[in-house]
């Protein structure tokens, strides 16, 4: 018998799921033949508050899968909402009578709802009880569980998907209430766009004005870090905005005292009776009455958000998962909640943010306590697998033989699989049975085959603290206590240019707080100082574009030459081997793959840096310096330290207008928590981002050293130097037998 620890919300009992249609179905009732759709007709989607989500982000894939999205609403919102409508389409490969999407906000059941709309997108509504919602963030969670028509198998499990409708899913606002949000603590609440993102039109006349525009960029820093705003992108022009989002004013001479709405900080907002669309003036026309704005802006961001529990817990989830630092957290507070399951493959994720200076290496490992239980008859395969940042890392058995409970089952997890930043630990269950090789609905089984419980915990370690480069993660943060400001290049003064500096800047406040930015319209030369470029590829300095070539080349390229490409180009072909050095270099490095692929692994031989295939559309970012710091004994390379004053973010593509495209579809599609490593590119068609992780790291030199890092730091240089610790320890060997010789040589002249 199979016993399990979980929250009585699971068992979801009938709850109503209708709007004012002729016929209104109970959520678990399927509808009979013959009858109408639950919805007669969709809500007007002018008049849906929309979820904080992309179409790929509101798209459920397998058995078992769930997601939860922090929806801010403000009082009169949150007072008058009564009906949350859901947009269904569902493969076909889906059976309906054991696929069911259930719903709950703020951790409150709602419904339970067949799936069992393959051929069109379906509107479902369900009904909100007076109470449920609160004033700030609100927690949608939606949880799906489907069960494939013919095939039992695990591999079949992949075909199933239901996805949700951003422009048909959201809270029903009534007609007459449109969004009326007077102050700054209700930013967050304004419309967003169709793929769930904050869009932010800043008002600039003429060409960026590199002063204006630095002022903007503190601005809008400000205000993302003030709204706790998801997934802001920015655009700049001089016409006013129009559609989902808000409009920023830098000139407060364009104040219209009619249209004044509220007023704090130094700050006007007003509201365009005619489209609605809120404008936030900054008033102050001086540098001093504008630093004073910023600052106080600075100050009120420092205040924790509004809302549900859940909602916080969503939202922390959301941006960029949950800060655990030499703690221990249950899967609960990781947004995981417990889980039943009665299909053969289960997913879950967990999303962790590491320090930013955090030292991944061999000295400790995270622990994770798994509580739950696993029914018998699993087939000897059955098992637990778990993945750190795609690496498979632990398992645990489930077939015969193994515990029946889990009561904080231990599985250890290398700390050198983390990286600083974001990190997603990924659960995967298969558990198939024999009674799956008869397929058939009588022999399906509906008893719980796993259950994993959310009391389960995550334990991190001590984590030692030491800053290393090349690390995007790193170069994306604002150090609040830094000296200066942050410098953004354009290589381009395009408006296009300018709005991808001012969505950067924007995702880095809502990250790590706003810092100061600085904004510079002039190419980059070497006596600069480093900081992010943003420009099309033909138009980057030679002293950037040359790094670069060696993380890019472009896809459609198959001859051996680039001739004719701009000098600022990533295109790069296959490289020809000329001379006899080249072809021992060659012959080597073919050695030492041989040898990895055969099970041996020297990282100081390897050579296994990845080439990124880039298209017209890319977005390409990379962690690039313009010095050569390498340092030789012997041919052996020795570790490199430096300040990480020569650094350099670069993000680049065929064309501004390409970067802004491209950037915008990563920042809808959460993927800005993902940018990591040494390079990446991101292609928007396919929603494929790759990266390059660091194949010879630079150790930023820390401004203060704790004692307890001193071995974890010592003992993880010396494992990424292989070579050069296996030659340290040849010359002290070397040393000891001939002072061991020399001392034997005075001892027996002595005896004699």
């Amino acid at each position: 018998m199979l016993h399990h620890r979980f929250p009585s919300w699971l068992r979801f009992g009938t709850v109503a799921a209708c709007v004012s249609a002729p016929i209104c179905l109970t959520a678990t009732q399927a509808p009979a033949e013959g009858l109408a759709p639950i919805l007669q007709r969709p809500a007007d989607a002018s008049v849906l508050k929309r979820m904080p989500a992309s179409r790929d982000l509101m798209t459920f894939r397998g058995e078992n899968s769930s997601a939860a999205w922090p929806v801010f609403l403000n009082r009169n919102e949150a007072a008058q909402i009564t009906t949350l409508q859901l947009g269904l389409l569902n493969t076909v490969s889906a059976l309906p009578e054991g696929s069911v999407l259930k719903v709950a906000i703020n951790g409150r059941p709602l419904s339970s709802l067949p799936i069992k709309s393959p051929d069109r997108m379906t509107p479902v509504a369900v009904k909100i009880p007076t109470g449920v919602l609160v004033p700030g963030f609100n927690a949608v969670q939606v949880d799906v569980t489907m069960t494939h028509r013919v095939d039992c198998s695990v591999k079949a499990t992949f075909e199933l998907w239901t996805s949700l409708d951003p422009a048909q899913t959201g809270f029903v606002l009534p007609r007459q209430m449109q969004a009326a949000g007077k102050s700054l603590d209700d930013l967050a609440g304004e419309p967003l766009a169709a793929e769930g993102t904050t869009r932010i039109h800043v008002r600039l006349a003429g060409d960026p004005d590199p002063v204006l525009l630095s002022r903007a960029g503190d601005l809008v820093g400000a205000l993302a870090a003030r709204a706790h705003l998801l997934r802001p992108v920015v655009d700049v022009g001089p016409e006013p905005g129009n559609g989902p989002g808000f409009d920023i004013v830098m000139d407060g001479s364009d104040a219209a005292a009619d249209r004044r709405v509220g007023q704090e900080a130094g700050l006007t907002l007003e509201r365009d009776p005619a489209s609605n669309r809120l404008t936030v003036v900054a008033n102050a026309t001086d540098e001093t009455g504008f630093s004073a704005t910023i600052e106080a802006l600075r100050r009120s961001s420092d205040r924790p958000a509004e809302g549900s529990a859940q909602g916080l817990q969503a939202l922390a989830t959301q941006s960029a998962g949950v800060a655990v630092d030499d703690r221990s957290i249950s899967f609960a507070d990781l947004g995981i909640h417990s889980v039943t399951f009665t299909g053969r493959h289960l997913t879950r994720t967990l999303g962790v943010t590491l320090p930013r200076d955090f030292y991944p290496s061999n000295y400790g490992m995270a622990r994770l306590y798994i509580d739950g239980a696993r029914a018998e008859g699993l087939a000897p395969s059955s098992a637990l697998v778990f993945r750190v940042n795609g690496a498979l890392v632990s398992s645990l058995p489930l077939g015969a033989g193994s515990p029946d409970h889990f009561d904080h089952a231990l599985l250890n997890l290398p700390l050198k699989f983390f990286r600083p930043g974001y990190n997603a630990i990924e659960i995967e269950g298969t558990t198939p049975t024999a009674s799956d090789e008869q397929c058939t609905v009588s022999s399906a089984s509906t008893q719980p085959r796993l259950t994993i419980a959310d009391t389960s915990e995550l334990v991190m370690p001590h984590l030692a603290r030491m800053q290393t480069a090349p690390q995007i993660a790193a170069m994306l943060e604002n150090d609040r206590e830094q000296d200066g400001d942050r410098d953004i290049y354009l290589t381009s003064g395009d408006p296009a240019a300018a709005g991808v500096g001012l969505t950067l800047v924007a995702n880095m406040a809502t990250q790590d707080g706003a810092g100061r930015i600085r904004f510079n319209l002039d190419q980059p030369v070497a006596s600069d100082k480093p900081g992010i470029v943003i420009g099309a590829s033909a138009s980057l300095p030679e002293m950037l574009a040359r790094p670069l070539r060696s993380e890019f080349k472009r896809a459609d390229v198959t001859d051996d030459s680039t001739v004719g490409e701009p000098a600022g180009s990533l295109g790069r072909g296959k490289t020809q081997v000329s001379t006899p050095l080249e072809a021992l270099h060659a012959t080597a490095m073919g050695g030492s793959a041989w040898l990895r692929r055969n099970g041996f692994f020297f990282s100081g031989l390897e050579d296994n840096h990845v080439i990124l295939p880039v298209h017209d559309d890319s977005l390409l970012l990379a962690d690039v310096t313009t010095q050569d710091d390498s340092r030789r004994i012997a041919g052996i390379e020795l570790p490199r330290f430096s300040d990480r004053q020569d650094r350099w973010l670069v993000v680049t593509g065929s064309s501004t207008d390409a970067i802004a495209s491209a950037n915008a579809a990563l920042i809808a599609n959460n993927h800005w928590r993902d940018l990591a490593g040494e390079a990446v590119a991101y292609d928007p068609k396919a929603d494929g981002l790759k990266r390059v992780e660091p194949t010879q790291l630079s150790y930023v030199i820390p401004r203060t050293v704790a004692l307890t890092d001193v071995q974890p730091i010592l003992g993880g240089i010396v494992s990424s130097n292989i070579l050069l610790s296996v030659s340290v320890l040849m010359v002290l060997l070397c040393l000891l037998g001939l002072s061991t010789h020399t001392l034997l040589n005075i001892l027996g002249k002595r005896s004699r």
